[in-house]
C-alpha cells in the first residue's frame, strides 16, 4: 500500500468503535503489535513508521505523510504507509487511538526466525 486513506468504522462493522472490537479485526493476536495512544490538544508527533492502520476512538487529529495531508475524526480508521510522518492534534481536543501494525514473521511466536 502506498499513500494514506480513511474510511467510517461503520462501514467495517455494525458495532461501536471499541478496543474489543479492533483487537478481534486483528487475528492470530500475535501476529500483531496494537498500541492505545492518546495526545492532548496541541501535540505534534512526527516521527518514522511501518505501514499500519489508526482507528480514531476520541476527538481529532491531522496526518501529513509525504504530500498527502487529511484529517481523521472520531469513529475513522486512518491506513497509512511506512515513512515519515506527521500528527498534528488541534487545540480544542485530546485524541484517543489505537495503531495497529502487522509484524514481521520472525516476531511471530509460531513463526520461522
Amino acid at each position: 500500500m502506498r499513500g494514506i486513506r480513511t474510511v467510517d468504522w461503520s462501514d467495517l462493522s455494525d458495532e461501536p468503535i471499541s478496543l474489543s472490537g479492533i483487537q478481534s479485526r486483528h487475528l492470530p493476536p500475535e501476529r500483531f503489535r496494537i498500541s492505545w495512544v492518546s495526545y492532548e490538544p496541541t501535540w505534534v508527533v512526527p516521527g518514522t513508521t511501518r505501514a499500519g492502520i489508526c482507528y480514531v476512538l476520541f476527538g481529532e487529529f491531522a496526518f501529513a505523510q509525504g504530500s498527502e495531508d487529511v484529517d481523521v475524526a472520531q469513529g475513522q480508521v486512518l491506513y497509512f504507509s511506512e515513512g515519515e510522518f506527521e500528527l498534528r492534534v488541534p487545540a480544542h481536543t485530546r485524541t484517543e487511538a489505537v495503531f495497529v501494525w502487522e509484524l514481521p514473521p520472525k516476531f511471530w511466536s509460531h513463526g520461522s526466525a
